[in-house]
């Protein structure tokens, strides 16, 4: 709730207009209309826990002032693990058991990217996770658990992850190794 409450903040200390020319209003913020303008510039940054873990590339984040949140996160594609029309993909439980050890209770860091949509059209918050000064998603390609994904426009970090891609790629590490042919 106190994600809300500082976007509202936020939203009443700007005046400008986001780049594609709405107006994010409090009344938005409280129905949920229009939450996925794209902000002028980051709005949120933090140390955050992490609460769950749905799959690779979808997770729970809470603090004291905002409560849990479900997150997903950018640039990156994980395997579905139960999927309604493609079921169980390879590697899936993988990405998620990985994604588990890795995060589960641990406190990382959360961003946005002020390219990107604050949420998707399934509400989740749109962002970044780095635990112990890496980049999650990076390390999720680097594995082999994760493909680089842009949806719409280029993010933050799109470099940085399709590079990741051709090394895990070259290497045939994960999901372009052998267990998945």
């Amino acid at each position: 709730m106190l994600f809300l409450t500082l976007s509202i903040q936020y939203i009443e200390n700007k005046t400008d207009e986001v780049q594609d020319s709405q107006k994010v209003t409090k009344d938005d913020i409280a129905t949920g209309d229009n939450v996925t303008a794209r902000p002028l510039a980051h709005i949120y940054e933090q140390d955050v826990l992490v609460t769950r873990v749905v799959d690779g590339d979808t997770i729970y984040i809470q603090n004291e002032e905002m409560g849990e949140i479900k997150v997903r996160l950018i640039g990156i594609q994980a395997p579905e693990i139960n999927h309604p029309t493609k079921g169980r993909e390879c590697l899936g439980e993988e990405a998620r058991v990985f994604a588990q050890q890795t995060l589960l209770n641990t406190y990382v860091i959360f961003s946005q990217d002020d390219s990107q949509d604050i949420t998707d059209q399934y509400q989740r918050f749109l962002g970044y996770v780095v635990v112990g000064g890496n980049d999650f998603g990076e390390l999720l390609i680097k594995e082999g658990l994760a493909q680089e994904y842009t949806y719409r426009r280029k993010y933050e970090k799109q470099g940085v992850y399709r590079d990741s891609q051709d090394i895990a790629q070259a290497s045939n590490v994960g999901l372009w190794g052998e267990t998945c042919q």
